[in-house]
């Protein structure tokens, strides 16, 4: 429904270009705007008819009734037609005449905010896609395939056991040489002087297990997890242990000749022991061994006092009293 608005109360005639409008709602029907679309022909007449009186144009520009003054008057019969559209289906016109803007709200503006945000949601859903497959494929090119062979063409004895689960068990000094143990499980084990020499050992787990002494020579022991392990004196000669995990195991005095530990996760001070004694190159990966532990870049703390190394106590000081001169 539309009216016209009330004339300004001072008095004066007004110099408002625009239109008033008094809209009201009618049921619950979607919104239907009308508007005049005026010729272009009429229009350009309006804009080139001057005001008879001189003056500024005035009055309320309104559907169905007069305005006051003539460029009011022109505009009124111009206007010739009248168009209904739907903002929810219906594409915006043109614009007709030069006095109407073009119309860019041919939609509300929930449904351009709400277009707006399935955009951005799809195309984060795509980058987050992308961006998993891509570390899927990367994964699934470094992670170790365990059903193939070892590339040391270890001579195994047939497996028995399709799941071998020995937690807590006890295997002191015992015969486990050339056995296809991968992905067995001997965690908090007491493994002590075994021989696993010649083993198949990819990702298998000893954590925590206490094993001093044992015989892994030759053993491909690949992504195995060795965290928490006593394994002093132990004889590691020539084994693959690329990318496994040795964190906080002890591996004092161990024969790491000619053992491969590229990307094995080994504690500092305890890689810095065993560079102490390693040397030779793994015939099988090709990789010095001390290159692999890291050796040229480990240096021993020697602390902060290294120039005045020797510290003077005199008798009676400090909390004990000191040494006697």
């Amino acid at each position: 429904i539309l009216g016209q608005a009330p004339p300004p109360r001072d008095g004066t005639t007004g110099t408002n270009m625009s239109a008033a409008w008094t809209i009201a709602p009618v049921g619950l029907t979607p919104l239907v705007r009308a508007r005049r679309v005026a010729s272009p022909g009429a229009a350009a007449a309006a804009r080139a008819r001057p005001s008879s009186s001189g003056k500024a144009p005035s009055g309320r520009l309104f559907l169905g009734r007069p305005a006051v003054g003539t460029f009011g008057a022109s505009v009124r019969r111009a206007a010739t037609t009248e168009e209904t559209r739907s903002p929810w289906t219906d594409p915006a016109p043109p614009p007709s005449s030069a006095w109407e803007p073009a119309r860019s709200d041919w939609q509300p503006p929930w449904v351009r905010r709400a277009l707006l945000g399935t955009a951005v949601v799809v195309a984060a859903v795509a980058y987050i896609a992308a961006v998993s497959v891509h570390y899927t494929e990367a994964m699934a090119a470094d992670v170790m395939d365990v059903n193939e062979p070892s590339i040391m063409n270890l001579k195994l004895k047939p497996r028995t056991q399709e799941v071998i689960l020995e937690t807590k068990a006890e295997h002191i000094n015992e015969d486990f040489s050339h056995e296809d143990l991968v992905g067995a499980i001997y965690t908090e084990g007491d493994l002590r002087g075994s021989d696993f020499s010649g083993s198949d050992l990819r990702a298998a787990i000893f954590s925590r297990a206490v094993m001093p002494g044992v015989n892994l020579e030759g053993a491909d022991m690949s992504n195995s997890f060795l965290d928490y392990v006593v394994l002093r004196g132990s004889n590691m000669r020539g084994v693959i242990a690329r990318e496994a995990n040795f964190v906080r195991s002890d591996l004092g005095d161990c024969d790491v000749t000619d053992a491969d530990f590229t990307e094995a996760v080994i504690d500092r001070y305890q890689a810095i022991g065993l560079c102490d004694t390693a040397s030779g190159t793994n015939p099988f990966t090709g990789v010095d061994t001390r290159d692999s532990l890291g050796c040229e870049r480990l240096k021993r703390y020697e602390g902060f006092n290294k120039e005045n190394s020797k510290v003077a106590v005199s008798k009676g000081s400090g909390t004990w009293g000191g040494a006697a001169n």
